[in-house]
């Protein structure tokens, strides 16, 4: 791989580590937010108070969402008679199974609206458990005629996964095709669940430029993927800086739908292209880096490609596994590049 691939990541390592840095990337993401001052919110760095070693930053209310889904892990290994270990050295197991492996993958959870509706649902019934309870809590236990009751809220651990990281999809894509700079690791330790509801984001020492040169083969490359244009894709591949020895179509492809469509999660859509049905999610790469090898990943195509990664990971984490991050990002990259030829 290429020494620009290498330089690029050492800056953004460094920069990681340079609080002073990470100050300046998180005030110019937050007067950026504007759009979403209704669902997101960035943290304000305290001037004055950050240097090279130290980063000051208002304080937010609320919980990581990588905290929920631990609760939400815990809840799931105990329905299965299971206790988080166990349940995690069985995912283990299943992992190293090709065939099982791949029904994994092909999983997906209830959409946006059923979880809006479980959600909906859980809150009613905990208002039936505990609504006498917090009624004689807030009257007679305050008064001191009756002991406080206590009161566990199950539905607020729940978190609607699809809504998230459409939301983070669409601030993400907002960053890159509007402001120019973004975080590059909005994994869910980065997520904080606020008290009011919000999204809080936090951790912008991973946060990348992208120039207007690369932001318009990006846009290209993403409406390619997305309206399943093969040479197009492979055109904006090249655009971007992606080079292999051989610029095999199967492998320049591939590689587009891993980076920026749905991962691995669409084994489907690599068939299509021709890679033999007996190679699964397990030995894709293999078989792809056996037509052909890599010469050349610019730092500006991995940063942006490691935020896809996050975000689909993420995805997955919360139960969303299998939206396409080419079709979410699709309404932005449109508005660039029509935007740029006006």
């Amino acid at each position: 791989v290429g020494s620009e691939f290498l330089d690029g990541l050492s800056k953004s390592f460094e920069a990681e580590f340079d609080y002073k840095k990470e100050a300046a990337f998180l005030m110019r993401c937050r007067k950026n937010m504007e759009v979403f001052k209704k669902d997101v919110y960035l943290p304000e760095a305290v001037d004055g108070l950050c240097t090279k070693k130290v980063l000051t930053m208002e304080l937010m209310e609320g919980e990581p969402i990588k905290k929920k889904l631990e609760k939400l892990m815990v809840a799931w290994a105990a329905s299965n008679n299971q206790t988080v270990a166990e349940m995690k050295e069985q995912l283990k197991k299943d992992m190293s199974d090709p065939v099982k492996l791949e029904e994994l993958m092909k999983h997906k959870g209830p959409g946006e609206n059923a979880m809006r509706a479980l959600i909906w649902a859980a809150t009613a019934k905990d208002w039936l458990v505990n609504g006498a309870r917090v009624l004689s809590n807030v009257t007679l236990g305050r008064v001191g005629l009756a002991r406080e009751r206590q009161v566990e809220w199950a539905s607020a651990d729940l978190v609607n996964g699809p809504a998230v990281i459409k939301l983070l999809a669409d601030v993400h894509a907002h960053q890159i095709f509007v402001d120019g700079v973004y975080n590059t690791d909005p994994h869910a330790g980065n997520v904080i669940a606020m008290s009011d509801g919000r999204l809080g984001l936090i951790d912008y020492g991973g946060a990348a430029e992208l120039g207007n040169k690369e932001r318009g083969a990006l846009a290209r490359l993403l409406l390619a993927i997305a309206g399943r244009d093969e040479g197009a894709t492979i055109r904006s591949m090249n655009e971007l800086g992606f080079r292999t020895e051989n610029n095999d179509r199967q492998y320049m492809l591939s590689y587009a739908y891993i980076c920026f469509h749905k991962g691995y999660a669409d084994m489907e859509a690599f068939y299509s292209l021709g890679v033999p049905r007996t190679v699964g999610v397990s030995d894709l790469e293999l078989y792809l880096n056996g037509r052909d090898k890599l010469l050349e990943c610019p730092a500006h195509l991995a940063q942006v490609q490691r935020c896809v990664m996050v975000l689909l990971g993420l995805s997955a984490e919360m139960g969303a596994q299998g939206l396409s991050i080419a079709e979410l990002w699709k309404g932005h990259a449109e508005r660039y590049l029509r935007d740029k030829e006006e």
